[in-house]
């Protein structure tokens, strides 16, 4: 209550800062990266020698716990065939153990971190973006990670869990499909789902979602509350 204003990265944390501390509503800025003309590549396919009737299923981000990491081994562990792979890219404390699944299995494959400036070119090599939070606490029931934006800015279909903010805004723009338990059970069945859907028509309202959310659109909120924050300053 003390502060001029307050910045947050979804609508839900809005309405509960308003609710729980009784204050005007927080600017929402969604953690989106700005509009980037990313073409489509085959860096991962060619790096990791894959056939090109293979589907590459991206998780980026850090590898840690809580977000999905472990079910996304396990699902991968227990697919038959090689049709579509997955690849993490990122560090964190699991990065060991996914470097170890990938010396076993066929469908399963590791790439180090890459700098921030070059990343939405590695995503445009795969051809769905994935993100897995465990609902554990509001701080992710509510979150919009970065990496869904990238996603989307480079063109990717995306797989998210059943999270109120995230799940929300894949079924609007339907850019994806939501697992509605984070389980092996039911992240294979999603699999299974989206190999049955038409990439073509997620992937542009992938980017549609990414262009109508871009950095530009929330630096713009931004800018307009620092403007009134200043006109109230007596200098």
């Amino acid at each position: 209550k003390k502060v001029d204003h307050i910045f947050v990265v979804s609508e839900n944390i809005a309405d509960w800062y308003t609710k729980v501390y009784n204050i005007p509503r927080p600017t929402v800025l969604l953690n989106a990266p700005p509009v980037a003309h990313v073409k489509k590549t085959n860096y991962f396919k060619d790096t990791f020698c894959l056939r090109d009737d293979q589907i590459i299923m991206l998780y980026q981000g850090g590898l840690a716990a809580g977000r999905g990491v472990d079910i996304l081994l396990e699902t991968f562990k227990k697919i038959k065939n090689d049709k579509i792979i997955v690849v993490f890219m990122g560090y964190g404390e699991l990065e060991k153990k996914i470097k170890l699944a990938s010396k076993s299995y066929n469908n399963i494959f590791f790439h180090k971190v890459v700098p921030s400036n070059e990343l939405l070119n590695y995503t445009a090599s795969a051809d769905i973006g994935v993100a897995l939070i465990e609902n554990i606490c509001l701080s992710y029931n509510f979150c919009m990670p970065n990496k869904l934006f990238e996603y989307a800015m480079a063109n990717l279909p995306v797989v998210v869990s059943n999270v109120k903010e995230m799940s929300a805004f894949v079924k609007k723009h339907q850019m994806g499909i939501t697992v509605m338990n984070n389980t092996v059970e039911d992240f294979s069945y999603v699999i299974d789902e989206l190999l049955r859907m038409d990439f073509n028509i997620l992937s542009q309202n992938s980017r549609k979602a990414a262009l109508e959310n871009s950095w530009e659109h929330q630096e713009a909120k931004m800018k307009i509350v620092y403007q009134n924050l200043l006109k109230n300053i007596k200098i």
